[in-house]
């Protein structure tokens, strides 16, 4: 299978060349940081929530942070989360938030786990579908859909990838670039 890489002579090419090509193009957020610094720590702490969710959240507003209303949900059973990342159970995990949306719900995942859960929102779901089908399409609202869809369809769609070439982070960052890109009008003048 081909994926898609701007060349003006290929429509596409392996995958390896894909995650290449599309991870360095990511510019997410001028607070990376806050991802890189928290991310692998054994304990979280309170200020280690805020962090990473402010990175998700991914934009500043007046020099701050706009606050994510799960985050309190979450902090608020800091010591189940830690507790989830020392001895990890799914359905525990689900049992306990439950009551959080879905995709604020699968960041909560991946920050429990990061190597084995990826990050999961709008922009990679657009580059799943368009891979698979090569429609330009956006996700459902509904919470499940979206976690329906991640457990049945994106995980394993990743992991094949994940599990060939490695480097998670890197293809999280491509598959987040490549779906923000197809969100453009310029994507259209390529497909």
């Amino acid at each position: 299978m081909k994926y898609p890489v701007l060349k003006l002579n290929d429509r596409g090419t392996d995958m390896g060349d894909f995650i290449d090509f599309w991870s360095r193009f990511y510019r997410y957020s001028e607070i990376e940081a806050l991802y890189d610094e928290r991310i692998w720590k054994p304990v979280f702490d309170k200020k280690d929530i805020e962090k990473l969710f402010q990175w998700k959240n991914g934009m500043l507003i007046n020099g701050h942070v706009k606050k994510q209303a799960s985050v309190d949900k979450v902090i608020a059973r800091l010591d189940n989360l830690n507790a989830l990342k020392a001895n990890f159970d799914l359905n525990a995990f689900k049992d306990l938030f439950f009551d959080i949306s879905a995709i604020w719900q699968l960041f909560i995942l991946h920050i429990i786990w990061p190597d084995l859960y990826p990050i999961f929102d709008q922009h990679v779901y657009r580059a799943q579908l368009f891979m698979e089908t090569g429609v330009i399409g956006e996700i459902r609202e509904s919470n499940t859909f979206k976690l329906e869809h991640f457990y049945k369809y994106y995980l394993p769609f990743y992991a094949k990838f994940e599990r060939e070439l490695g480097a998670f982070r890197k293809l999280d960052m491509a598959l987040w670039t490549f779906g923000k890109f197809l969100k453009t009008p310029y994507a259209k003048l390529i497909v």
